[in-house]
C-alpha cells in the first residue's frame, strides 16, 4: 500500500491496487465518470461537471460525449473530504501531474479521475472490430494542469518510441500516450489494430478492460 502523496494545489492521493483514494481540499474538485465512484465522504458534494474553458467548448464537448455513448457530462466531486474511485477490474493505477506543456490521449476506460482544472475532450470515436466483436473505441484528450489518475488493466507496459519508430497493438491494449504520437487504426486479419508512431511515451495494458467500460 502506498503512502499518501500530496499533488500540486494540495490534493492528496493514495493508490491501492485498482483503487485511488483522493483527499480533496476545500474549494477544489475532481471529475470522473459516475460509475467509477467507490465512495465519498459526507463533506464531499457531487454535481454534474461543467467546462473550465468556456460555455461553447462545454457545449461542444457534451455533444461529442453523447455521440460517443457517454453521459453528456462527467460528475464533479468538491471538497473538503475524501473520495475513492475504482477501476472495476484487476488493474494498475498511475498518477500523472499534468502541466500546460503536456497533452495526453487516453482510452476512455483508462481515465479514472482528474482534477477539475484538467480539460477532458473527446478526441476519437470509432466502431472497431476485435476478436469477432464490434464495440465503440473512445479516446479522450487531456489538457490543462492538475492531477490525473489513469488505469492500465492487468499490468502497465511502458514503451518509449523515438521519432518515426512505431508499434502495432491490440486496440484495447493502448491505455494512453503523449499526443506527440501519430495514432492510426488498421485492419489486420479482419480485426482492427492500433498503430502508434513516435515520438511518444506509450502505456499499454496487458488485460482487456471490462466489457461494460467498452460498450
Amino acid at each position: 500500500m502506498e503512502e499518501w502523496t500530496t499533488a500540486s494545489g494540495g490534493m492528496r492521493y493514495r493508490l491501492e491496487g485498482g483503487c485511488a483514494r483522493v483527499g480533496i481540499p476545500e474549494g477544489q474538485a475532481v471529475v470522473a465518470e459516475s460509475d467509477r465512484l467507490l465512495y465519498r465522504g459526507d463533506g464531499v458534494t457531487c454535481a454534474l461537471a461543467g467546462s473550465e474553458n468556456g460555455r461553447v467548448r462545454g457545449w461542444v464537448n457534451r455533444i461529442q460525449r453523447r455521440a460517443a455513448g457517454l453521459a453528456s457530462r462527467m460528475s464533479r466531486y468538491e471538497g473538503p473530504g475524501e473520495v475513492a474511485f475504482a477501476a472495476g477490474g484487476p488493474a494498475e493505477v498511475q498518477a500523472v501531474e499534468l502541466t500546460r506543456a503536456d497533452n495526453l490521449v487516453v482510452a476512455a476506460p483508462a481515465l479514472l479521475a482528474a482534477g477539475a482544472s484538467v480539460q477532458v475532450d473527446v478526441a476519437l470515436v470509432e466502431k472497431v472490430r476485435n476478436e469477432g466483436e464490434r464495440w465503440p473505441l473512445v479516446m479522450h484528450r487531456l489538457t490543462g494542469e492538475g492531477l490525473v489518475l489513469l488505469v492500465a488493466f492487468g499490468d502497465a507496459v511502458d514503451v518509449e518510441l523515438a521519432a518515426g519508430e512505431a508499434v502495432e497493438a491490440a486496440v484495447w491494449g493502448v491505455a494512453w500516450y503523449a499526443a506527440t504520437a501519430e495514432y492510426q487504426l488498421r485492419v489486420l486479419g479482419g480485426d482492427h489494430v492500433a498503430r502508434v508512431t513516435g515520438p511518444t511515451r506509450l502505456v499499454l495494458q496487458t488485460a482487456r478492460p471490462p466489457q461494460r467500460l467498452l460498450d
